[in-house]
């Protein structure tokens, strides 16, 4: 919908409008009409509609705001090819109603702020972008949720545009990232963009990983001035803030230097440098290589040549092995998960009788045993409390066929918790009154384990004094590259097993996490506002659980990989 001009349409000035009464407005209702007939207008429904509203005083004010600022009026008409970058200021005097004027300009922006928002980007003008975004005070909140929606596409664009190594071809697509500006768009919305920013950060510095031995390597240089960017993002999690200043810092060096002094240098190491790069780096070469051609696994050391890595001496000859042993690993897991559908794959269909129901589960495939599984998920911990944070639960979610009861939900990364429906000696009973389905993560020396646990079942699990628990529940749970529950989700803090009555009858009960309500005043302004939030509910007998925080694990072990 494009905003009509009434001062460019009926040749009238501000002041005209000002002065509008009754008998002036049907007196330009009646010329309008006239000139619609002459030049046979397309668009009178409209300007009669609009003329109407003219009685209206505020709505006067609002065309008088339009016309004042040439700026906006070039936005919401279509024609925002040519505006200045520095020509965006607001007149607040100008003003009438605050709310009015939001509603008032909210058709116009919604059908025109993201082209304009596109086609800004592109044309790399940042200081009008932000001088936009930051004209916050004309924007409804769908029209901040659709600039918000723009710029978290966009970071999704260039996650994938970089994992798919796109930029070893070309950089400009994705400079953005690069922009201060553009970050300083992202922090208007400081709660917005956590999940989005902290995955591409991720790419961005194993890219920079991968490329830190020659410093003077373009897409090295751009993925330091990446990192340099994120530094400036102002956003809520204080965790992530200050990895990403911290990783700032450590790129700066390499961010803008020049000359050819620098060329032998090598970078400083967001990690430790060794020859696990050079190998990682072939993993993924050879990857994305698989992916290219997965229907003819074995010519794939022609495939090899044709990337013109090099010699293959006894050194490499390591190297390939390792290569090809994944690659038996990924055509494993094609051939295993391809299909829930496929008459050959591993993944076991049970029929069971529940409260005189027949109920059908599925029992996910252990494919890999205990080979290819990380000792490691703070990560994986850590992006699943960010994905139960975020409120994108679907709201009528598609039944899924439930995971059989007691058995391992992430077979794939995870070993399954030892368990037995009798009491064994040194396990530990488990009652899950949740209300909702459960998955218990045991964190351990070694391989971490896990155990799915429908509602109101309980069963005795092998814990030990010095494990770390996390209680993850919810409805539906959905395997896939992420397995998670589709709504009802909650994720309780991680806890330590501190003490641990051996010999003894000890147990864990998870209950349904407690609403509390907290009042904050504020003495200044006089004013109460209330927050609400969950606290998990958990009870225990003969063993001690001690609370500890996910957050600052996983800053703590970022750091520690990536400086």
């Amino acid at each position: 919908m494009n905003y009509i001009s009434i001062i460019d349409q009926l040749n009238l000035d501000i002041e005209a409008i000002s002065d509008l009464d009754n008998n002036k407005i049907i007196r330009l209702q009646k010329q309008l009409k006239a000139k619609a007939v002459l030049e046979n207008s397309s668009n009178l429904g409209q300007l009669a509609s609009m003329i109407d509203e003219l009685k209206d005083e505020t709505i006067r004010k609002h065309h008088i705001f339009v016309e004042k600022h040439q700026w906006l009026k070039q936005i919401i008409t279509g024609d925002y090819s040519n505006i200045p970058q520095s020509s965006i200021k607001i007149h607040h005097e100008s003003i009438a109603n605050n709310d009015s004027l939001k509603q008032f300009l909210a058709p116009y922006l919604k059908a025109h702020i993201k082209p304009f928002l596109a086609e800004t980007l592109n044309k790399g003008k940042y200081i009008l972008l932000i001088n936009i975004v930051l004209s916050q005070r004309l924007f409804t909140e769908e029209i901040e949720q659709m600039i918000i929606s723009f710029f978290s596409s966009k970071l999704n664009y260039a996650k994938v545009y970089m994992e798919e190594g796109k930029l070893e071809d070309k950089h400009y697509p994705v400079a953005y990232i690069t922009n201060r500006n553009f970050i300083k768009c992202l922090s208007q919305y400081p709660n917005s963009f956590e999940d989005d920013i902290n995955e591409l950060n991720s790419v961005v510095i194993d890219i920079y990983n991968s490329k830190r031995k020659n410093t003077n390597n373009s897409t090295f240089i751009f993925t330091a001035k990446a990192m340099v960017a994120f530094g400036e993002l102002e956003i809520s999690n204080y965790m992530l803030k200050d990895v990403l200043i911290s990783n700032a810092a450590t790129a700066k060096p390499y961010a803008f230097k020049t000359g050819k002094s620098q060329k032998t240098k090598s970078g400083t190491g967001v990690g430790i440098w060794s020859i696990i790069v050079f190998l990682i780096l072939m993993v993924r070469i050879a990857t994305k290589v698989f992916r290219s051609d997965s229907s003819s696994p074995s010519n794939y050391y022609d495939q090899y040549d044709r990337i013109n890595i090099g010699n293959t001496n006894e050194n490499n000859k390591n190297i390939l092995e390792a290569i090809r042993k994944i690659q038996e690993k990924k055509q494993l897991e094609q051939q295993t998960l391809g299909s829930n559908n496929s008459k050959n794959n591993n993944i076991e269909e049970t029929v069971i009788l529940k409260n005189n129901k027949t109920i059908k589960t599925i029992t996910l495939p252990n494919i890999y045993g205990n080979r290819y599984k990380s000792k490691n998920h703070i990560r994986f911990i850590y992006s699943l409390k960010l994905k139960t944070k975020r409120e994108d639960q679907e709201k009528n979610p598609k039944p899924t066929t439930p995971i059989t009861a007691f058995t391992n939900a992430y077979p794939k990364t995870f070993n399954t918790i030892e368990s037995s429906e009798n009491r064994v000696n040194n396990y530990s009973l488990l009652k899950n009154n949740s209300n909702n389905d459960l998955v218990v993560f045991r964190l351990t020396q070694g391989i971490d384990q896990t155990i799915y646990i429908p509602n109101e079942e309980t069963r005795y699990i092998n814990i030990k004094q010095g494990d770390s628990l996390l209680f993850y529940t919810g409805q539906y749970f959905s395997p896939g590259r992420f397995s998670h529950f589709k709504t009802q989700t909650e994720l309780s803090k991680l806890y330590k097993v501190k003490t641990f009555e051996t010999g003894t009858n000890t147990e864990i009960n998870i209950l349904p996490f407690s609403q509390e309500v907290k009042f904050n005043k504020d003495f200044k302004t006089n004013k109460t506002t209330i927050d609400t939030f969950l606290r998990d509910h958990i009870k225990t007998n003969k063993l001690e659980l001690e609370a500890l925080n996910i957050d600052y694990i996983y800053t703590k072990w970022y750091k520690n990989k990536y400086n």
